[in-house]
């Protein structure tokens, strides 16, 4: 008694580096190319707008 069956659950640690690592390229874009933006912002807010938009007035 005690023991827990199945695998042992991954740290939010361990999932962060392997997605760091999976992404490398694409998350560091930035750096060598100035013309991508740091942060993605402007898209997610014209997205946002875009859907919300809809559910505006009284």
């Amino acid at each position: 008694m005690g023991e827990k069956r199945g695998r042992k659950k991954k740290t939010f640690a361990r999932n962060l580096l392997k997605r760091l690592e999976l992404h490398k390229e694409g998350d560091l874009r930035f750096i060598e190319n100035q013309i991508v933006p740091f942060a993605n912002n402007l898209a997610e807010r014209d997205i946002r707008m875009a859907c919300t938009g809809d559910y505006t007035g009284s």
